[in-house]
């Protein structure tokens, strides 16, 4: 079973490329770096809640939708 840090990566990067939005398109809308959203996507990084809620809003979806 994938740990709870590479589920959320795998759900930010399906929703993000449902909205057909680049991880730079992404890391400019949440305000955060373009890394950021790299290791996210890829299960390298926790988000705290704040980066949850930027990229949330980001993708215009709740927070619910990400987990």
């Amino acid at each position: 079973m994938a740990s709870i840090t590479r589920r959320f990566g795998i759900k930010v990067r399906k929703l993000r490329r449902r909205k057909e939005m680049s991880q730079l398109d992404l890391a400019q809308k949440s305000r955060l770096d373009l890394e950021t959203i790299n290791e996210i996507e890829n299960g390298q990084r926790e988000a705290k809640l704040r980066t949850v809620w930027k990229i949330a809003n980001a993708l215009k979806v709740s927070l619910k939708d990400l987990f």
